[in-house]
């Protein structure tokens, strides 16, 4: 029974210490690259930031935000008003700072088990981000899950769209778990599942 009881307290830190150890790659604090690159490209910054958070480009791969901005006339239901210039550059700054670029702790775990030909255009349709935010939505009673962008409630969309509503420094490049506030959820929050 003694030997049992041994087993499962060590397997309970092993545990605990990998789960603190996913939710350390988030965090700037934790390692000398923790977390992601802050978007720093001033035009970038100005030009998307006008309608939506300024998204960390650590946050997608490459091929994706190229593929994003190779169709300005197809962006989410919206067309780009940007001049070929200026959508060149700001390609061109994502691409480069691209998650599958960075050597960043954040992307690398953001990413895992991500296929290197999965495409995904959308940030919200990435197999951690349905991990980390599923559960905080439906406890928050926002969206059943989230299996679909679209299937949720118009508050959760907008939350969904602005990382900066709950991660306190996301334009910082920390989503650690610490600094999270979920309005009118717990903090912090429990139904946060480890990576």
């Amino acid at each position: 029974m003694q030997t049992k009881c041994a087993v499962g307290a060590v397997l309970l830190l092993l545990l605990t210490g990998s789960v603190e150890a996913a939710h350390g790659y988030y965090d700037p604090t934790a390692y000398p690259k923790g977390g992601f690159a802050p978007a720093a490209d001033a035009k970038y910054q100005s030009e998307c930031g006008a309608c939506h958070f300024a998204f960390l480009p650590g946050l997608l791969p490459a091929r994706s935000w190229d593929a994003l901005l190779k169709r300005p006339d197809e962006h989410f239901g919206e067309t780009l008003s940007l001049d070929p210039e200026m959508l060149r550059h700001i390609r061109d700054y994502l691409t480069a700072n691209a998650g599958d670029r960075s050597d960043f702790t954040g992307p690398k775990q953001f990413f895992h088990r991500m296929s290197d030909e999965s495409t995904p255009l959308r940030i919200t349709s990435l197999r951690m981000f349905k991990h980390y935010h599923s559960s905080v939505l439906f406890k928050m009673g926002l969206a059943p899950g989230l299996n679909n962008v679209r299937d949720l409630t118009p508050q959760a969309r907008k939350a969904m769209l602005d990382c900066s509503s709950c991660h306190e420094r996301a334009a910082a490049g920390s989503f650690a778990q610490k600094e999270i506030i979920i309005r009118g959820g717990p903090h912090p929050p429990a139904a946060v599942p480890s990576g």
